[in-house]
């Protein structure tokens, strides 16, 4: 393993290291997003994650589910969190649920108890929230482990246009007949996954 290190530029090697520190990888992902419609200033965008984290360490390591998203604060209508668990892949009755969350002034937040997984074992974690923005916004959000060909499903009504982004190199392919994106290769976190949308009638297209 240390044979990078003589081989890879210096500004390239404390990455390729943090690299190799992270002790779960995501061998199956989804990102989905649903945004609706509420007026002609705003949209709920209900997103939910399913990850299944395999542990590819050496050692028993502690898994737990997390969620945070933003506030923005609009008015009458709040940001929340629906769900967010973590369970066992070997054991369906060892699952642990939030029971409450953080709420800041820009953001809020749930995470559950932990559960323990064994090396090479798997554990299952999930999400769903609600948010609020602009009828031509955008959402984002981050994961914290590597993640293996993750997804994006997008579901949309025809009166707008969409854009997907992985925020990492790679070949992106669409279905035929979903607006579900894979992206061939490995998402890694610091990156941001991505989801823009803008009414069609708009004469130009965003910036992106």
């Amino acid at each position: 393993m240390a044979a990078f290190r003589y081989v890879l530029p210096p500004q390239f090697k404390d990455e390729v290291a943090k690299i190799l520190t992270f002790e779960f990888i995501d061998e199956k992902h989804l990102w989905t997003v649903e945004i609706k419609k509420i007026d002609e200033n705003i949209v709920a965008v209900v997103t939910t994650f399913e990850r299944l984290l395999k542990n590819t360490s050496s050692k028993n390591r502690p898994c737990c589910g997390l969620y945070n998203i933003e506030e923005l604060n609009f008015p009458n209508r709040s940001s929340d969190i629906l769900e967010c668990e973590v369970e066992d892949e070997d054991n369906k009755d060892n699952i642990q649920k939030f029971e409450g969350f953080k709420k800041g002034n820009h953001n809020i937040e749930a995470k559950t108890e932990p559960i323990t997984v064994k090396p090479n074992h798997k554990a299952k974690v999930r999400g769903k929230a609600i948010q609020y923005r602009r009828i031509n916004d955008t959402i984002y959000e981050t994961f914290m482990f590597p993640a293996v060909d993750p997804q994006i499903e997008v579901t949309i009504s025809d009166e707008f246009e969409h854009m997907v982004e992985f925020g990492t190199r790679g070949d992106v392919e669409k279905s035929k007949y979903r607006n579900i994106y894979t992206l061939s290769g490995v998402y890694f976190p610091g990156q941001y996954m991505r989801v823009r949308w803008w009414p069609k009638e708009l004469a130009t297209t965003p910036l992106k």
